[in-house]
């Protein structure tokens, strides 16, 4: 009488403790499985308003640049940019969360609560933001904060402030340009040229 064939499971057990007899292989775990792709981020953009229905419906806070700078941005959040002077204000927008896209940042006294990853910061002497609370809670307020963070809502920040745009943040979708720094009342925190180094 035969003896019942193993199951496959139970075959493919006896491969492996074969195959690390005879030293083809060095474990006899079964093949860890490539980790999930992970979601690709929303994006934000500084706009000057956003009165129509587009793919940026989220607010994250704005501020208005002093009159020695000016502020690149997208005219109800589409494109071409547009340079504005004058005390421009500015706001930042990002993308809804979806199926297929995931994060957003706030403008923010700190970063915490749902948005704990510091993506830059800014200063101002005339507090001309409008800013979520410490760790990012509602409401947002007017021109109470004189350092404000852009906190984000994911490990990798949907956006951040950069030197030069590169690197995981290869595509420009704001700016500031300070025509008189010995004068400029606002500054900047974030990483290098190309995005290179941390915040």
């Amino acid at each position: 009488r035969s003896k019942p064939k193993p199951s496959s499971a139970a075959s493919d057990v006896y491969k492996r403790q074969y195959k690390k007899s005879q030293g083809l292989i060095k474990t006899c775990d079964a093949p860890i499985k490539d980790p999930p792709y992970p979601d690709p981020l929303a994006t934000c953009r500084l706009c000057w308003r956003n009165r129509e229905i587009n793919q940026y419906p989220i607010l994250g806070g704005a501020f208005i640049v002093q009159s020695n700078s000016t502020a690149r941005y997208h005219m109800n959040c589409k494109e071409p940019y547009d340079v504005f002077g004058d005390n421009p204000y500015a706001s930042l927008w990002c993308e809804a969360p979806s199926r297929i896209k995931v994060g957003n940042c706030r403008i923010c006294a700190s970063c915490g609560g749902d948005y704990p990853t510091r993506s830059g910061a800014m200063s101002d002497h005339y507090r001309a933001f409008w800013n979520f609370k410490k760790e990012c809670q509602d409401p947002w307020t007017d021109y109470g904060t004189k350092n404000v963070s852009i906190c984000c809502n994911t490990p990798e920040p949907a956006c951040t402030i950069c030197n030069s745009c590169g690197g995981q943040w290869p595509v420009e979708t704001g700016g500031f340009y300070v025509e008189h720094p010995s004068y400029n009342q606002t500054s900047f925190e974030g990483r290098g040229k190309q995005c290179t180094g941390e915040v």
